[in-house]
């Protein structure tokens, strides 16, 4: 008995030790959140309009949220948006801080370091989790990394893994953004689980119909949702929005995103408006802040693939390793760069919590060099730590505000909108 009791004391450890390490992220995230959110009552229109827009309006994008919403209400207040917001934000800091939790408590005693190494630099990374609490607080951003999430967890499942594609298309009708954003922390799993299945045909099958839907419903918001409005202007579409809301409409959003042609809509606006807000200012700060999380990861992934003896696994980490390309694409579609580059930080601890979970052991003794080297000089683990944690914790997340630049504003909405009010924040 005693022998059997000594047998199961690590396993006990592990999941105290999941236990109290999901408890601290959760307190901090949620402490973090509540310093934001409290005494908060006002929101830009870009964050709370697509709330009230629901399919009523037609298929289009942007409405899967509301349309949710509206299965309970007709008409949203700002004290419902407040708690649904909310209410999201905590169910995601549950969510990812269970998750961590889940990790540790499943690692081996060899692993228990390197993990905690990472749960660490995860924690403190700048621009990531935290900038969904400050100036981003209510965007779909907080769906679209829930859906992720909850993907990743029906995916480890024999029977929740079918709901995967229901997820994918729940995603990208949220916000067709998703497919640059935090699509490859699912698809890249979904990937990798055909190549551990061996091809089997479950796996084939529920990878090739997400992808389907999700490129399907993409070009299909992009190029044929607008045909389905039954308004031929933003000003008729928010005459019909504000009377099922007591929060402002925002005609710019609207415009922009259901009657702004193709494709004025990025040479006029995004790319002018992109290049005045983030460079050179934003673009350095972001390249600064995020320069060490950089480097990490590409050791992780050099070192994977070099670790790696079969050539599919070898080409899911080079794509692991690729995925902050896609950088590009997404800010060539919108000048919030935080937004747009937060997720990708996302994407790479979601792929190496992912791989430690599935014991691929290519990936974990890659990190096992890396945490062997951080044990051997943690004064460069401590400066990375302290100096992502001040970036985290300071305003970076609206450091965009500061450079927006409101004539390009008028000028591009001014001149298809009679009646607008500049509001950012």
């Amino acid at each position: 008995m005693i022998k059997i009791a000594n047998n199961h004391s690590p396993v006990k450890q592990n999941r105290l030790s999941g236990l109290c390490c999901g408890i601290l992220i959760f307190l901090f995230f949620f402490t973090r959140f509540l310093i934001s959110f409290l005494g908060r009552n006002t929101f830009s229109t870009w964050i709370t309009t697509p709330y009230v827009i629901n399919y009523q309006s037609g298929f289009i994008a942007r409405a899967f949220v509301g349309s949710v919403i509206a299965l309970f209400t007709d008409d949203l207040t700002l004290k419902q948006f407040k708690i649904i917001a909310f209410t999201a934000t905590l169910a995601l800091i549950a969510l990812i801080s269970y998750l961590i939790g889940k990790v540790i408590a499943g690692i081996s005693k060899e692993l228990k370091n390197t993990v905690i190494i990472f749960v660490f630099l995860f924690v403190s990374a700048p621009v990531s989790l935290t900038y969904m609490f400050e100036a981003h607080f209510g965007r779909f951003d907080v769906y679209m990394l829930l859906l992720t999430l909850i993907g990743l967890v029906c995916l480890r499942n024999p029977v929740l893994k079918w709901f995967v594609p229901v997820i994918c298309f729940a995603a990208v009708a949220t916000h067709p953004g998703y497919l640059v954003t935090f699509m490859p922390g699912l698809a890249i799993p979904m990937l990798y689980e055909v190549y551990r299945s061996r091809c089997s045909k479950k796996s084939v099958a529920i990878f090739s119909s997400s992808c389907l839907i999700l490129l399907g419903l993409f070009f299909y918001f992009q190029l044929f949702s607008r045909k389905q409005l039954d308004f031929s202007t933003a000003e008729e579409m928010g005459r019909f929005l504000s009377q099922h809301t007591d929060m402002k409409i925002g005609l710019p959003m609207l415009y922009l995103e259901y009657f702004a042609p193709f494709p004025d809509w990025i040479t006029k606006w995004v790319i002018p408006e992109s290049l005045s807000m983030n460079l050179p200012e934003v673009g350095i700060a972001l390249l600064t802040v995020s320069l060490p999380l950089i480097v990490i990861f590409a050791v992780v992934w050099k070192n994977s693939i070099r670790n790696a003896k079969d050539k599919f696994l070898k080409f899911i980490f080079l794509l692991c390793s690729f995925t902050p390309l896609m950088f590009f694409v997404s800010a060539f579609f919108g000048h919030d760069w935080d937004r747009q580059w937060a997720p990708l930080i996302h994407c790479q601890f979601i792929y190496l919590f992912y791989f430690i979970v599935s014991h691929e052991h290519a990936v974990t003794d890659s990190l096992k060099h890396l945490a062997d080297f951080f044990e051997k000089h943690s004064l460069v683990l401590l400066f990375i730590l302290l100096f992502a944690g001040l970036a985290m914790l300071s305003n970076l997340g609206t450091l965009f505000l500061n450079f927006w630049d409101k004539n390009l504003y008028y000028d591009f909405f001014g001149t298809a909108l009679r009646d607008f009010e500049y509001m950012l924040e």
